[in-house]
């Protein structure tokens, strides 16, 4: 089996983690015998933001009926060209023709939908054109078009891992 490792290059290695949206209860980790070490009382989010992961973009974490979402936020006058994503362990990484990110693992494939690239204004979803751009055999980052940027830019692929994942061999989450 292929073990495939996502890598935000050039990125902050170390972004503050912010819970967002609380959820109902609580979970207790009791692990090893050394109390000092147990955790009690950890909240649950629906979100996770790591802050700043480039200068003005975040990245948010969250689950949806069973796929992992995850969305670049682009604050106010930041550079979205910035995000580069790297999967090393893909034998090959190549945009569809409709647009989704097809990288090739082992002897499936993973495929991250066309991102949705959009703004809220007024209250209202704006939809931006754009989309992958290949940045070398196994880079990417994203194209935006023209974009009021003074406000923030949410740029939204979806991981559809049911093509990969549950085949005969181990699967690996990375």
């Amino acid at each position: 089996s292929a073990i495939l490792r996502i890598k935000l290059m050039g990125a902050n290695g170390a972004p503050a983690l912010v819970g967002q949206e609380d959820m109902p209860g609580q979970s207790h980790y009791f692990i090893g015998n050394d109390p000092s070490q147990w955790r009690t009382h950890v909240a649950h989010y629906r979100k996770v933001r790591y802050q700043e992961v480039y200068p003005g973009v975040d990245l948010v974490y969250y689950g949806d009926q069973r796929q992992l979402e995850y969305d670049f936020v682009v604050g106010p006058g930041a550079d979205p060209h910035a995000i580069k994503i790297s999967f090393a362990g893909a034998r090959e990484v190549r945009i569809g023709e409709n647009g989704d990110l097809v990288l090739g693992v082992g002897s499936g494939e993973i495929r991250q939908h066309k991102p949705a690239i959009y703004q809220v204004l007024d209250g209202l979803r704006t939809e931006i054109a754009g989309g992958y751009r290949l940045d070398g055999e196994t880079q990417v980052s994203f194209e935006a078009g023209p974009y009021d940027e003074s406000r923030p830019l949410v740029i939204d692929p979806v991981l559809v891992y049911s093509t990969y994942l549950g085949g005969s061999g181990t699967d690996f989450g990375v």
